[in-house]
């Protein structure tokens, strides 16, 4: 029974081997018609791995070309390729498999793709891709945070002391060219209105030699935000006196001292400004033993301000102390200058005109004796501004060419008619038509 049912699975065994075979291509056919092998593109961007591996080696990294997409071919049913996109690759650039070249300036990293689904029913293309770097030398260097204010503070009051609190030391990492171009690293801080102290967290910024901020995405910086804080201070006008206005040089003869500015402006704590009112110059301080004539000196009055106390600009600290021998002290005169002598400023002559309603303008001028008998009213030269005026009567300030280091001179205040060109030339035809009219008149009457 077993042979004769052998004998039937034996009998044409090779014609049905090859219909088996036949059946089996028949079916991939088929199958391959409604579902055949595609090859689709895609493109996605590549994810780096391992970046301090470059960095460990002293070496700073940029892509070329900013190159941070790959593009690849994958081979599959395409049932399988409709359903996946670009976002279900993931690319990723090993930098620790990175090739180095022999200089040392460029390297290749290979770059691994695979799909979060159906990667065991795709077939990838052969071609290695790589992701391209270029190399630098990595520098870092460190700089002292500098502290800045912007803004102008309330007024009434003053900025004191502006630092910045932590940290002080910022370090900047990148490659060597970009790091050689940063001079300073500044924190600033906004005063604006400001009453009372402040502090703010702030992001640093760098600049190069020239004042430029420097805006690199190449550059790291070791901390991206920095407390700075500005102190806030009241202000007072004193006044600067000398101990003794009157002393005698090593002839005997009495010199005046006289200090210039008399008023300086002081900041300070509230309570430490109620403490001063003068500022006292020592005059044992002034070498007044050989002046026989008007002579000036300078004396630097910041360390003779109290402790917390320091001047609102340092542009006062030096005051001038007028020396006058006996007989050669400042005189008076009063100068009547013509306002021929004055010059308009500002004006827009293409559509006004402007006059004075005075023919003078009379100032008291205060100078040394040989300075005063040299003045001439006539030769005297003056300005007013009148920008921005417009049509009408105006109070403008004389502004006298005279140097303010050697004279003194009283405000004088003129009043300006401004006329627009229009008006004064419709004022010139009524005048000129009365005139034609007058005569008319006249004649017909002789008629």
């Amino acid at each position: 029974m077993l042979e004769k049912i052998l004998r039937k699975i034996t009998n044409n065994l090779g014609f049905k081997i090859l219909a088996v075979l036949f059946s089996f291509a028949l079916w991939m056919i088929v199958y391959n018609i409604n579902d055949p092998i595609k090859i689709r593109t895609y493109t996605v961007n590549i994810e780096m791995k391992n970046t301090d591996f470059i960095t460990n080696m002293g070496k700073w990294a940029e892509v070329k070309n900013d190159s941070k997409t790959v593009t690849f071919s994958v081979t599959a049913k395409k049932t399988v390729l409709d359903k996946i996109r670009d976002d279900d690759f993931v690319a990723t650039a090993d930098y620790s498999e990175a090739m180095m070249s022999e200089d040392g300036k460029t390297a290749a990293v290979p770059i691994n793709i695979e799909s979060k689904r159906y990667n065991n029913q795709l077939k990838y293309s052969s071609q290695v891709r790589y992701l391209n770097l270029a190399l630098e030398k990595l520098k870092s260097k460190q700089f002292v945070i500098t502290a800045n204010t912007t803004g102008t503070v309330a007024q009434g009051c003053a900025l004191g002391d502006v630092r910045v609190e932590t940290p002080t030391v910022l370090k900047v990492l990148g490659p060597s060219s970009e790091v050689k171009k940063v001079h300073s690293v500044v924190a600033t801080i906004d005063v604006g209105n400001m009453k009372i102290d402040i502090a703010d967290s702030v992001k640093p910024k760098l600049y190069d030699a020239s004042g430029k901020e420097i805006k690199s995405d190449k550059l790291t910086l070791s901390n991206n935000q920095v407390v700075i804080k500005a102190e806030i201070l009241k202000t007072k006008k004193v006044n600067v006196q000398m101990s003794n206005s009157k002393v005698t040089n090593g002839q005997g003869t009495e010199v005046s001292l006289v200090p210039e500015p008399k008023v300086v402006t002081v900041k300070g704590r509230d309570e430490q400004l109620k403490g001063i009112e003068n500022v006292v110059i020592p005059s044992n301080s002034l070498n007044i033993t050989n002046v026989t004539s008007v002579e000036d000196t300078y004396v630097d009055i910041k360390d003779l301000l109290p402790e917390g106390i320091s001047l609102v600009s340092t542009k006062e600290s030096k005051i001038a102390v007028h020396m006058y021998p006996s007989g050669q002290e400042n005189q008076s005169v009063t100068l009547t200058v013509p306002t021929s002598n004055i010059k308009i400023n500002g004006l827009d002559t293409s559509k006004y005109q402007a006059s004075f309603t005075t023919s003078n303008a009379v100032t008291r001028v205060t100078a040394s004796p040989d300075l005063i008998s040299q003045l001439n009213a006539d030769s005297i030269t003056a300005s007013v501004d009148l920008t921005g005026m417009g049509a009408g009567t105006h109070n403008v300030k004389v502004k006298f060419n005279m140097d303010s280091s050697q004279y003194e001179y009283s405000e004088v205040n003129l009043q300006v008619v401004i006329k627009s060109v229009n008006q004064n030339q419709t004022n010139n035809n009524s005048s000129t038509s009365a005139s034609d009219a007058g005569n008319e008149n006249a004649s017909n009457n002789t008629n």
